[in-house]
Formats: structure tokens, sequence, C-alpha cells
């Protein structure tokens, strides 16, 4: 049998395969960070990031690929953890699948 691949190809730095394979293991299906979410929303789904500053505001979006939908991303630090419902929800407004992210069924 070949050997499993981690779960999102991102090998921490300084960290063997092995170590990301055990790590993946350990993880729940949804358990990722909010950026790890971004990373892999736009690697995948061709959505693109966007920061805008209006006055002293600065507020961040993802366009999708065709242009067609954007959505404001909530004012979130990139290594907090996202609970399942928030991933969730995050999916809903992009059209993406939650499936892809261990959810739903």
């Amino acid at each position: 049998m070949p050997p499993r691949r981690p779960r999102f190809d991102s090998i921490p730095p300084g960290a063997s395969f092995e170590d990301d394979v055990q790590l993946d293991e350990l993880r729940q299906p949804w358990s990722l960070t909010f950026g790890e979410f971004l990373r892999l929303v736009q690697e995948r789904y061709g959505f693109t990031y966007q920061e805008h500053r209006i006055g002293d505001t600065e507020m961040a979006y993802l366009t999708s690929a065709d242009g067609e939908l954007r959505i404001q991303l909530p004012d979130v630090d990139a290594a907090d953890q996202l609970d399942a419902a928030a991933t969730e929800i995050l999916c809903l407004q992009l059209g993406i699948p939650a499936e892809d992210f261990g959810l739903g069924s």
C-alpha cells in the first residue's frame, strides 16, 4: 500500500513528512486555522484574497476566480483555530463543499 499523504500537503517548517502525517491523524477533520483555510480556498478554488482600507477601517475579502462572488471576511487572526460551525458557514458563503474540509456527509 502506498504511503498516506498528509491531508493538507502542509508540512510545517522543520517537520518531516512523517511528523505531518502524525499531526494530521491527531487533528479533528475540521481542525484548521483561519490562515490554512484561506490558503486552501485560494489554491483549490481560485479565490483571491484582497484587503481594502476605507478611512481607518481595513476590510479583507475573498473574490472568486470569475469575479462574480466577493465576500467580506471576518476580523479573525490567521493563527486562530476555526471550529466546525465557522468552517461550514464560510464554505456556504463561498459556495464550496464543506465535505472538502471533513464536514457534513
